[in-house]
């Protein structure tokens, strides 16, 4: 049963023979309703509340995993792009020593032959 506070009777009560039991017997009737409204509840809300945990629970472990998941891939990429990027340095620098010393070669090769060649035809 619900409660239901009727002011102008309480106002009459207070006033008159009862007096301040009548405000206590209030009280007492205000906590026993919220007691029992308590006590429906609270089973209710943890209920929903450990359905929610669980789910949140379920879901971080989930974040986690992908997380590590993904940081072993970042890992595994930036392993690689570092080893080919020294891979490409080394091969950049050993084209630039040896290109150096085989276009002053063909340079010189190849003026030789224009020089050797005009030299046969006149």
């Amino acid at each position: 049963m619900a409660y239901s506070l009727n002011l102008s009777k309480l106002l009459s009560d207070l006033t008159g023979p009862k007096g301040l039991s009548a405000l206590t017997e209030e009280f007492h009737k205000i906590r026993s309703e919220v007691d029992r409204l308590k006590s429906n509840v609270q089973p209710e809300a943890h209920k929903k509340l450990k359905a929610i945990q669980v789910r949140i629970n379920g879901l971080r472990s989930n974040w986690e995993k992908r997380q590590g998941k993904l940081e072993k891939e970042l890992d595994k990429t930036f392993q690689s792009v570092i080893r080919v990027a020294k891979e490409a340095e080394s091969k950049i620098q050993s084209g630039l020593r040896g290109k150096k010393r085989t276009t002053t070669k063909k340079a010189a090769s190849g003026r030789r032959k224009s020089t050797r060649k005009r030299a046969r035809r006149s």
